[in-house]
């Protein structure tokens, strides 16, 4: 009903409205420069070449549950390919303690290597900078 004019939720009735989809989209770096994947014509095609080849993979499902993302990851292993970056976006706020241990665990089955990145909607680090940071969960446990 908004196209680019969407706003997502508040934290708080009185909180500050949040940015657009359009704000995002035109939004500018220190530098000046726009970053979005439709800041130019390059950054679009990029992104619609890895859309057309299908190396862009949504996932709707229960991130902490047992199949969402292992059913990726074999999905993955069965084109013989490895996760280049991981996209969770805020998913991680709405965790539990508990299902913060089950995400990581299931996020280190993921086929990956050392530079493979994990991006939320406030960080980008190496899916391995991660998988570290999930040891503080479960220090008992260790990540593949």
């Amino acid at each position: 009903m908004d196209g680019p004019d969407i706003r997502y939720g508040r934290a708080l009735p009185r909180s500050p409205t949040r940015p657009s989809y359009r704000d995002l989209m035109t939004a500018k770096d220190l530098a000046g420069r726009g970053r979005s994947y439709l800041a130019t014509e390059v950054a679009f095609a990029f992104v619609k070449a890895l859309h057309t080849s299908n190396a862009i993979v949504p996932v709707v499902g229960d991130f902490a549950g047992p199949s969402a993302l292992r059913r990726v990851g074999d999905y993955i292993r069965q084109q013989q390919q490895r996760v280049s970056a991981f996209y969770s976006s805020n998913v991680e706020v709405y965790l539990t303690r508990d299902e913060r241990r089950a995400f990581c665990a299931t996020l280190a089955t993921l086929p990956h290597d050392s530079r493979t990145w994990f991006i939320t909607a406030k960080a980008l680090q190496p899916l391995s900078a991660k998988l570290n940071a999930c040891s503080t969960i479960e220090p008992s446990l260790h990540w593949p």
